[in-house]
């Protein structure tokens, strides 16, 4: 078991953005922010998908297909709902598609490496690396849902980061995209790791930044939720647990930004009490209640419930495992046994607990152990569960992934294999 809980606080540790306390500047004040090129007011468009894109795999749904890409994301891949035919999403004839690593040609190529994959205007969107680019400058590329058409809409202007680090996430949302970013630079002499969330103009490129804290010591975690004409995101301080004076106990604020006016507001801090439990996410089910739930679960693990401005204990759990937040549910996974659990939102009531059935990953026809729990998406009828993988192949190991599909309308999780990828 604690080997899986170190591998779970370990991926999000160290994937996961982190933030630091503030030297000078507090979270609202973005004057001096790097790259900003412009004020222009968001613009009208298509929801993000909380249900499917808040972790480093990403999922995307339409009425016909999923388009999936993990952590790594060399390559977007598609299943077709009606026939259930999966493969790379690249309708070259001639092409080797993934049997090669990083194979640039294919159209199913991406290269997001912890960044996100959006749908708007009838095409996959996605912030990579431009190859063509003699300066290897950062680009908004698109593609056809059909895998037909590939292209580089924008070229992305990124300030200082520039030559440093692209910033992770991008989710598209009402018209612009969103991340955030970790990087370092040395300011007075001094080095200093930099935290911000920062917007992006996905006609033009131009950037703002909307927070951001600088310092020495990184000892803080950062995640985003969109809802409706807010981002709200999560700035966890886990400095009480990395020094080891507190094993499960972290403060945590809650800001927004409002996208028609262009503020940014404080809605909760534990000050200094902070809460049980260690790395947390949230969940906007609407602006007085908000969900916080850690990612890992000891036994009892409590999910909390912000509202009225207050925190309350909304359910624990009884398992231990990995836990995430789900559209109406929430879920406790532990793979490396094939248990899970699952409680609904907003009392806790149980959806289903016992075994997990991981058949499908029987099918892959290679030889592989599940390193850890890289996502979990969907709602309280249908969950998406992405694996990492550890790949043995002819005397040597790398990573990959799958996506499973698990069906909650029966007695039993209806499992199917939606995805496979060999390269992570």
């Amino acid at each position: 078991m604690r080997r899986f809980t170190i591998l779970i606080l370990l991926l999000f540790v160290f994937f996961l953005t982190s933030c630091t306390t503030s030297a000078g500047g507090g979270p609202h004040d973005v004057s001096d922010a790097p790259g900003q090129t412009g004020t222009a007011a968001p613009r009208t468009g298509p929801d993000f998908d909380n249900r499917f894109g808040r972790g480093y795999a990403n999922l995307i749904e339409t009425e016909d297909a999923y388009y999936y890409a993990d952590f790594n994301g060399s390559y977007i891949y598609y299943y077709d709902k009606a026939s259930g035919e999966r493969g790379v999403l690249c309708a070259k004839p001639e092409c080797l598609h993934d049997a090669a690593n990083n194979n640039t040609e294919c159209n199913g190529y991406a290269g997001l490496h912890a960044r996100s994959l959006n749908l708007w205007g009838g095409r996959l969107h996605y912030v990579s690396f431009d190859h063509d680019d003699h300066d290897f400058g950062t680009g908004l590329f698109s593609v056809s849902l059909d895998g037909s058409s590939k292209s580089r809409d924008v070229k992305l202007e990124l300030g200082e980061m520039d030559k440093i680090q692209v910033p992770e996430r991008f989710d598209y949302h009402r018209g612009m995209l969103y991340s955030r970013n970790q990087y370092k630079l040395v300011k007075n002499g001094e080095p200093q790791d930099v935290i911000c969330v920062l917007r992006y103009d996905p006609d033009t490129g131009d950037m703002k930044e909307l927070y951001r804290v600088a310092d020495t010591n990184a000892a803080k975690d950062l995640c985003l939720f969109y809802y409706e004409n807010y981002v709200y995101f999560s700035v966890c301080d886990w400095s009480a647990y990395a020094s080891g004076k507190e094993e499960n106990y972290m403060k945590i604020e809650i800001f927004r930004w409002n996208i028609d006016t262009e503020q940014l507001e404080t809605v909760f801090s534990t000050g200094d009490n902070g809460l049980t439990c260690t790395m947390f996410n949230i969940w906007v089910e609407s602006e007085d209640r908000i969900y916080i739930v850690p990612v890992e679960a000891p036994d009892g693990a409590p999910v909390y419930l912000l509202s009225g401005g207050e925190i309350t204990t909304a359910f624990e759990f009884d398992s231990f495992g990995a836990t995430l937040i789900v559209d109406g549910a929430v879920v406790c996974i532990f793979p490396h046994e094939a248990h899970a659990e699952i409680r609904a939102l907003p009392d806790g009531a149980l959806i289903y607990e016992g075994d997990w059935d991981m058949d499908p990953l029987n099918g892959l026809d290679v030889d592989y152990e599940i390193a850890y729990l890289l996502a979990v998406y969907g709602d309280s009828e249908t969950l998406f569960v992405t694996y990492g993988l550890d790949i043995h192949d002819k005397g040597d190991t790398h990573g990959g992934s799958c996506l499973v599909r698990y069906d909650l309308s029966g007695d039993k999780p209806e499992a199917t294999l939606i995805a496979y990828s060999p390269w992570d």
